[in-house]
Parts: structure tokens; sequence; C-alpha cells
């Protein structure tokens, strides 16, 4: 059997290698306003989740760890975003729990960004105890727990029992000391889900939505026999995922918009929709492995001010007003939403 490490490796080049954008959120169209009676410099990015306050609304999502390739990786991306100012999570510690010796692929994080917003990550598997131990590897402000079933079901040597999920994340909740986002892996999370969460107590959820990442194809690429052949296209799609959520939630859900952001305008449509924060993966790995780490951070950079130039387009010169701007919500976005009972005209008339 495969160790973690070298499926870690696997992981990470397969992503590289798989990179590819796609135009998200395309069924979304923001309203222009001719009259914003705003400045450029009066807009402000700040935003916060479960508590946590960011000057930006994007955040640097799990990637890696656990190789020494990783560690690199890590210790570049803990420095883009001290250097950009935003949050940033790790890949799963579950590896350095197993082996003291990857420790350091995750702990290098903190060394070398020791203000910033950090979230641990770990698996719905784990015990409370699990989850407190990788939150003080790396001094973590956040907690993420990832769902991954499809991946799991996908690997060859994953897991195959899913009873208790839900128990192991309110159990988690009750015993770290700080806040706790629930984050699928690139499959979405329908309204239903998000009900049964914040029903035990989760504050916080990344829908990561389809249209990023595809863990079944890295995994079935990992095979010469692939377990999941044919469901290489299974998920809910990003804006679906990201318009459930916001609807069941009834803003007492911190809403991390994910899967498959590359672009500004991507950014501010999940802002405008509900979404609390932004989180980008694939697109700043291919952007420091093929360009490095000055051009990461200069791509990152240019996100935000265009970001600050389409909210002033809108007239909203704060996140909390962006998500008051009209915007219509049309084509397959659309029919998902009628035929899952969402009413999307109030969106084009607020």
């Amino acid at each position: 059997m495969i160790n973690r490490s070298d499926r870690k490796s696997d992981h990470l080049h397969l992503a590289i290698n798989q990179y590819d954008t796609q135009n998200i959120l395309e069924d979304i169209k923001l309203l222009h306003n001719c009259l914003p009676e705003c400045n450029y410099d009066e807009i402000n990015l700040s935003t916060s989740l479960c508590g946590l306050n960011f000057n930006n609304p994007i955040m640097i999502n799990a990637i890696t760890g656990g190789t020494q390739e990783a560690y690199q990786l890590n210790k570049k991306i803990a420095s883009v975003a001290r250097e950009v100012n935003i949050p940033m999570a790790v890949g799963s510690q579950k590896i350095a729990l197993e082996d003291q010796n990857y420790q350091d692929t995750f702990e290098v994080v903190r060394r070398e960004n020791p203000r910033g917003v950090i979230f641990a990550n770990i698996g719905a598997y784990a015990t409370p105890q699990m989850a407190q131990q990788i939150c003080e590897m790396i001094k973590a402000d956040g907690l993420q727990i990832h769902l991954n079933i499809p991946q799991e079901l996908a690997m060859g040597e994953g897991d195959r029992s899913f009873q208790g999920y839900a128990n192991n994340i309110a159990k988690i909740i009750d015993y770290v000391d700080i806040p706790v986002i629930v984050k699928e892996v690139g499959f979405g999370v329908k309204k239903e889900e998000i009900s049964k969460l914040m029903d035990i107590g989760v504050k916080a959820v990344d829908i990561s939505g389809c249209g990023g990442t595809n863990f079944i194809n890295l995994e079935n690429s990992r095979l010469e026999q692939p377990n999941l052949p044919s469901a290489k296209d299974w998920g809910i799609d990003t804006g679906s995922s990201l318009l459930e959520a916001v609807e069941s939630s009834y803003h007492n859900l911190d809403i991390i918009a994910s899967g498959g952001f590359s672009r500004s305008i991507e950014i501010t449509k999940a802002l405008a929709l509900g979404a609390r924060c932004v989180a980008l993966a694939g697109y700043p790995l291919h952007i420091l492995w093929h360009y490095g780490q000055d051009e990461l951070i200069s791509q990152l950079e240019q996100l935000l001010t265009e970001l600050r130039s389409m909210m002033l387009m809108c007239g909203a010169t704060s996140i909390s007003q962006l998500c008051q701007t009209p915007l219509l919500i049309t084509g397959k976005l659309r029919e998902h939403a009628d035929l899952r009972g969402i009413d999307v005209k109030k969106y084009a008339r607020r």
C-alpha cells in the first residue's frame, strides 16, 4: 500500500498538472451603478468570519503538507499570505499526528507568518483530542474540518466508513476554543446538510463547489483501474452550492465560497451573493509553482485592486453593502434554483 507521504506528493503534482480555469458563476450578473456616490479610496475590503477579522475577503485555502516539497510550498504560501495580509489554511495534518517527522512541514507556516490568521485542517473522522493537537501544532486561529467522501471512495486506500461524522464535528466544536469551519473539498454542499450542520452548532461552512480541483479525477489518475471512472463530473457546482448555502442559512452562518475561483469578477459575485470570504487553492498553487512567489503576491494584489473597482461600480463601499446590491441569476443556476424551491427574483430587486 502506498504511504501517506507518497500519496500527498501524488496529489500535489496531479493538482498542478490538471489545473484548468473555468468560467464559474457565469449565470450571475452584477448590475452597474452609474451614480455610485462614493470614491475609490473609501472602499473597505474588511470582513469577518466567526469573530475573526480579516483586512481582505480572500484567503489561500488548504493545499498541502507532509512532504519536504510541501514544506517549501507551505513556507512560501505563508510568506505570501503575510505580505498580502490574507488568511491561509494548511492541508490535512493527519500525517503529522501519525509521524512527528512531518510536523515541521506544517509548523513552518507559523514561523513564517507569526501574526497572520492560519487555519489548521483535519478530517471529520478526528477525535476532539486530535483536533486540539493539530491546532496547537501551528498555533491555529481557526480549524477546518474537511468532508471528502467522494475522494475517499475514489481512493484505492481510502476510507469506506463515514458514520458518526456529524457527532464528531459537534464534539470538536465543544472541545476546542477556536472557531471551527466545516469544509467540503470540491463537491459542494446542499441546503439539507447546511441545516444539519447548523443544528449541531457549526457557525461557518466552506462550500467548496464543483469547479476547481477535482479529487475524483486526481484519484482516478493514480490507479490503473479507477474506482469511480464515470463520476468525474460528480458534485454540486460552485454557484448552486453557494446559493443553497446562502438561502438555507438565513444569515446565521458565515459562508466561505470556494471551488475554482481565479478572477476578481467571480470573487465580487460570490461576495455580492452572500459569501463572507472567498478561498483560493488551485489558482495560487499554479501561479506559485510556475511563476514564483513574487508573481503570486502581484496577482493577489491585483485581484484585490480589481475587487475595489468592481465594488465601486456596484455602488458599494463595504462587503455588507455589496451583498445588498441587485444581481441577476439566470441560466442553469436559475433552473437549479427553481427546481430546488429557491426564489431568485428577490436578488434582482434588492
